[in-house]
């Protein structure tokens, strides 16, 4: 029974306090914001690839051209765009700060750290990805760095959110 008390002193609760209306807000913003500019971006990709004569909107220069990034061999993993793979993890992000509203017992942790963990490597991914694009391609992708942005601000807010409900990272 002591081991019990002791080690219930030492979890997390299972339902830290509910993200904010304002958390969910942003957080549902921020990745509506990805969602679109990702799905574009998945289309720039299918398009290129039929038509390679074709230009979006933001093949503006040699150094600023969506289509010359997401064409390049670094634009796919595993066969589909990189840019697909953003959209789902958009999704995500909506879908977790939509269950934030009030506590779960389906997820193990708050929403708020789940987003951060994600948000957290979509920033690392997006370090990486915008190094490729400025060292190895050559050019830049402006709905690229969009993303980037989003990706850095849901990490952002998702840190605030976590502290707002009281749940430690360990």
């Amino acid at each position: 029974m002591a081991n019990h008390k002791r080690y219930s002193r030492l979890r997390p609760p299972l339902s830290p306090r509910p993200l904010s209306h304002t958390q969910r807000s942003v957080f549902v913003g921020l990745a509506a914001v990805g969602f679109v500019a990702s799905v574009y971006l998945t289309y720039v990709h299918h398009r290129v690839g039929l038509d390679p004569k074709w230009a979006s909107i933001c093949a503006i220069s040699p150094a600023l051209n969506c289509d010359t990034v997401v064409a390049s061999p670094y634009g796919t993993l595993l066969g589909a765009p990189l840019s697909a793979y953003a959209a789902w993890f958009y999704v995500v992000v909506m879908v977790l700060a939509l269950r934030g509203s009030r506590p779960h017992r389906g997820l193990p942790r708050s929403p708020a750290l789940l987003v951060l963990l994600g948000g957290t490597l979509a920033v690392a991914f997006s370090l990486v990805l915008a190094f490729v694009s400025a060292a190895w391609i050559g050019s830049l992708c402006l709905l690229c760095g969009v993303l980037y942005l989003m990706n850095l601000g849901i990490a952002l807010v998702a840190c605030r959110a976590l502290r707002a409900t009281g749940e430690p990272l360990r």
